[in-house]
């Protein structure tokens, strides 16, 4: 796990910016999923 994805960090980082939970960017591999497109993330980890 690198300092970026560290859980108390990523805490952190949403309590600071509340619109990373409401606008999450994940990324699956070498794609980044803005937003909460749950269509993409369903085809993104099939």
């Amino acid at each position: 796990m690198t300092p970026d994805t560290d859980p108390a960090r990523l805490v952190q980082l949403m309590l600071a910016e509340p619109r990373l939970i409401r606008r999450p960017i994940t990324r699956i591999g070498g794609r980044l999923i803005l937003g909460a497109d749950y269509a993409a993330l369903e085809e993104a980890v099939a």
